[in-house]
């Protein structure tokens, strides 16, 4: 299983920030993991796999983000658990944790903005999603079979 929805909602400061822009976030990035992990643990056999996407605002954080990367840091700590939970079933949870990628939600910014990420980055450039599919694919094969409860940074070794 792969929990890779997620919204950003909207980019306010923590000050601006409202109860409907909490609610819509949480609700998908937390609440949603959360009950499919439940699901998952009712349902997988021994020997599955789960990787939950999170983002790396929660390891690069900046302003306007707050809401977004603490659903994201939410995520973390549910795979860290989870992997405790169902590891005697050898059932393995991983986190991958992208960086930039375009197409994704980081196609909303500005040029500008795609640039900047992407010369933060000694590939010259942002991801894509075959660049995280890959590592999904990885850890979802047999030869994961010794990895659970990590987080994958993919970020192309980017600083931001």
């Amino acid at each position: 299983m792969v929990n890779n929805a997620g919204i950003a909602g909207t980019t306010d400061s923590i000050e601006k920030a409202t109860v409907e822009d909490y609610e819509q976030v949480f609700n998908l990035n937390v609440r949603g993991v959360l009950f499919s992990l439940q699901e998952a643990s009712k349902h997988m056999g021994n020997g599955g796999r789960i990787v939950n996407i999170s983002s790396t605002t929660t390891l690069h954080p900046s302003g306007r983000m707050a809401v977004y990367a603490a659903s994201k840091a939410a995520v973390k700590l549910f795979t860290q658990v989870m992997a405790q939970e169902v590891g005697d079933r050898d059932i393995t949870v991983n986190t991958v944790t992208p960086g930039p990628t375009v197409p994704g939600m980081f196609s909303r910014l500005s040029p500008e903005h795609q640039q900047q990420a992407a010369a933060s980055s000694p590939f010259n450039r942002v991801g894509t999603p075959q660049d995280i599919a890959d590592i999904v694919a990885f850890l979802v094969s047999e030869d994961a079979r010794w990895i659970s409860g990590q987080e994958i940074c993919a970020n192309g070794g980017a600083k931001i």
